[in-house]
């Protein structure tokens, strides 16, 4: 008798510690979920990433297509929003279509680049699928994630025309890309985009002000 009440015992502690594996397990996607979603349509800011102001790092990347070599530093000094992705993130794929759509609104107001971490091949088939419509870059080791502090995509900075970072967040559709294009969440929310030709004396103009890096 006491065998069997010593069975049960330790088959009721394994039901115990596989209940509270799965409910670990549940909360931890319920919060990934969250942190996604967020609790409005805007960019969802985090506190992880590069800090505003802080100068975009450089970098050196093959494009999806051409194979070509992309420097950031090379590009020219626009308004730029930087979006990571991977060929595995349901949200990234998800993204794409908005990315699109914001993409040809704002045309001739900010550049854009994907950059998708994985193999040449993957992160090609990645965007072919999808139809993305944006320049893709390859972030073949996760050199480029590491240094912008990316931990999840999908994820973008918005770069001033100095390479700068103006605002970041989590962008899973075109509404959070636009909140991030209007700098939601910044002083300069609601108010016109700095001229990005600037004055010739190293000002730029931003709704109707002078400003000086």
């Amino acid at each position: 008798m006491s065998g069997v009440w010593l069975a049960s015992y330790i088959v009721l502690w394994l039901v115990v510690v596989v209940l509270a594996f799965l409910l670990a397990g549940s909360l931890r996607q319920l919060g990934l979920m969250q942190l996604r979603l967020g609790d409005d349509p805007g960019a969802l800011i985090t506190d992880s990433g590069l800090e505003r102001g802080a100068q975009a790092p450089e970098f050196v990347a093959a494009h999806s297509e051409t194979e070509e070599p992309v420097s950031l530093y090379e590009l020219p000094p626009v308004p730029r929003l930087l979006v990571f992705a991977s060929p595995g993130c349901l949200s990234c794929r998800e993204l794409i279509p908005g990315l699109n759509e914001v993409r040809t609104t704002r045309n001739g107001e900010f550049d854009f680049l994907v950059i998708c971490r994985g193999d040449i091949e993957s992160c090609r088939s990645f965007g072919r699928m999808n139809r993305l419509e944006a320049p893709m870059v390859i972030d073949t080791d996760g050199q480029i994630e590491k240094d912008y502090m990316v931990t999840l995509t999908p994820f973008a900075y918005l770069l001033d025309h100095e390479g700068r970072v103006v605002i970041r967040g989590v962008a899973n559709d075109w509404r959070q890309l636009e909140s991030l294009l209007d700098q939601e969440g910044t002083l300069q929310a609601g108010r016109g985009w700095v001229d990005a030709e600037g004055n010739g004396d190293g000002s730029v103009v931003a709704g109707g002000e002078h400003t000086h890096g």
